[in-house]
């Protein structure tokens, strides 16, 4: 067993070896918008659910070189953002959407993704996706090289064909998952154990 001190590790290695090892990951492909009016889209794999009533999500915006990212900085600025679930239908598009592009460039022209008004905030969500959640900004929590975002959900938009009143059909939504590198995959073979009393 190889033990390994991260202090001592550089900044590549730590992130091959956290994204290959927390993996698989969910995608959130994140709308928001900035005070100059551009919609920005971008994919980001260091997401997750954190409470379920209020439900509440958490994205982790990466900096960059030049340091607060465009989704970082417009959900400082208007404390709003649309979290759309990523399936393979859509995945090349979000995968453009990775691209960077100046703050008043949006990515979603460079795809033939479509937007649709929110109902409670003013951040627009992309109309593909099956499953979008309307967040607001509940937290802010800023490291050293990235800030956490925890969004309560205000509004789900859930298509019906995977969603029947009472639970998800997640094989019929199969949403993409991030593994390393180039990498993602989908859900495949389905463990079922209950829980014991």
């Amino acid at each position: 067993m190889l033990v390994l001190s991260p202090s001592k590790l550089e900044k590549k290695q730590l992130y091959r070896i956290m994204t290959g090892v927390v993996a698989p990951r969910p995608i959130a492909f994140v709308t928001t918008k900035g005070k100059n009016g551009v919609v920005n889209a971008a994919p980001f794999s260091y997401f997750n659910m954190v409470t379920s009533k209020p439900p509440r999500v958490s994205i982790v915006v990466n900096h960059s070189p030049e340091g607060i990212k465009d989704t970082g900085r417009n959900i400082i600025e208007t404390k709003q953002f649309v979290v759309n679930i990523v399936t393979e239908d859509i995945l090349e598009s979000v995968n453009e959407c990775s691209r960077r592009l100046p703050p008043e460039e949006s990515e979603i022209e460079r795809t033939s993704l479509n937007l649709v008004d929110s109902l409670e905030i003013k951040v627009p969500q992309i109309k593909e996706s099956q499953v979008r959640f309307e967040c607001v900004l509940d937290a802010r929590v800023p490291f050293e090289s990235a800030d956490m975002f925890i969004g309560e959900v205000v509004k789900i938009h859930i298509d019906p064909m995977i969603y029947n009143g009472d639970k998800v059909n997640v094989l019929a939504l199969s949403p993409i998952l991030r593994l390393d590198g180039n990498n993602y995959g989908k859900i495949g073979n389905v463990i079922t154990l209950e829980r014991p009393k």
